[in-house]
């Protein structure tokens, strides 16, 4: 689904929070942020996939069958040259794999999230890379279909702001006036002003 304040907001925070303790983290939404979304610090930094892969050419190998693998460019073509070893079977064309490799992370956490069917073309892209992670699940509404190795989800919460809150308290994370105004902003907007309960 498309993102909130409260989903959003929840994720910058929780991305700087990471960042302050000497973590790597990136915010991923499948979705264009929209301009009432765009006051939120760090909100630059979000994109929409995985980012870039490798471009993988992969065959058959044989422990010592190639003598040597260089590059060479002709105009705008980029060569790859792969020599075999006098004695070994020549590389075949039909034998020659191609495949986009190199995204990695040690953890998902999924923020605001009913199911990874809301990730759209994100989880469909990356399907390997996600379900081969451990991954934690953070969100307040009910429906949540706990998909997580760890699920903190509590619909009895006023947003999941609230509990991205707690969960950065349990890390340790130091609140800065970056992170303080990201869950501010997020759990006004997500709680009508905090009007609910």
């Amino acid at each position: 689904s498309k993102p909130t304040m409260d989903s959003l907001g929840s994720s910058l925070a929780l991305m700087l929070g990471l960042i302050s303790l000497g973590k790597k983290a990136t915010v991923v939404c499948p979705d264009a942020i929209t301009v009432e979304l765009s006051s939120f610090v760090g909100v630059d930094k979000v994109v929409r996939d995985f980012g870039k892969k490798n471009f993988v050419v992969s065959f058959d190998y044989e422990d010592g069958s190639i003598e040597k693998v260089s590059y060479n460019i002709e105009g705008k073509k980029f060569n790859l040259v792969v020599e075999h070893r006098p004695g070994y079977e020549p590389l075949s064309p039909d034998k020659v794999n191609y495949a986009y490799q190199g995204v990695s992370a040690d953890l998902i956490i999924s923020v605001d999230t009913l199911n990874w069917a809301q990730m759209g073309n994100v989880y469909t892209n990356n399907k390997d890379l996600i379900v081969s992670k451990p991954t934690i699940n953070i969100d307040f509404h009910n429906e949540n279909l706990n998909y997580g190795q760890l699920n903190l989800v509590d619909p009895g919460a006023s947003s999941t702001t609230e509990l991205v809150a707690e969960f950065m308290a349990t890390l340790g994370v130091k609140l800065t006036n970056d992170i303080a105004t990201n869950l501010l902003n997020a759990m006004y907007e997500a709680t009508k002003n905090f009007g609910n309960p």
